[in-house]
């Protein structure tokens, strides 16, 4: 699902008129960033994406699951044995690491698709559960998981 990023749509790949031949052009800005674009955006351009191509029979939860943990693992293949410091990154190690995620993130939306899930409500609930289970006055400053006190905090 690396194509529901609109790569692949010819947008910006003609020459300007003042560039050499064989020069490349300028890239296109992404119509879409973290700071414009809200999950039913994203939702859409992935349902377009799968609708266009009538890809909808095959994405049932379990393709789609699988699909998830596949491109997930694809992921992960950037960062075995000797993993880099994002500072120490090349440019193009950090747009692979980008379209790896890209895909984790287009399966994820076409699941939530799938499912009629509502994301930012379940992040939202979620968050919620992870900060009765982690205090900050438990957890602060150290990643193991806290002890329970004698009276427990009564959630998962």
């Amino acid at each position: 699902m690396t194509h529901a990023t609109g790569r692949g749509t010819g947008r910006g790949r003609l020459r300007s008129a003042g560039a050499p031949a064989g020069a490349s052009p300028p890239p296109t800005p992404p119509s879409l960033t973290d700071g414009r674009a809200t999950l039913a955006d994203l939702k859409a351009l992935v349902a377009r994406f799968v609708a266009e191509r009538d890809w909808n029979r095959y994405h049932t939860p379990r393709n789609v699951a699988v699909s998830i943990v596949l491109e997930a693992g694809e992921l992960l293949e950037h960062f075995q044995w000797s993993p880099p410091a994002p500072d120490e990154m090349t440019a193009d190690r950090r747009q692979e690491i980008g379209e790896e995620m890209a895909d984790v993130l287009a399966y994820l939306l076409s699941l939530a698709n799938v499912l009629d899930l509502d994301l930012s409500a379940a992040l939202e609930a979620k968050m919620r559960k992870n900060r009765r289970k982690y205090p900050v006055e438990w957890c602060q400053g150290h990643w193991e998981k806290p002890k329970e006190p004698a009276g427990g905090t009564g959630g998962e």
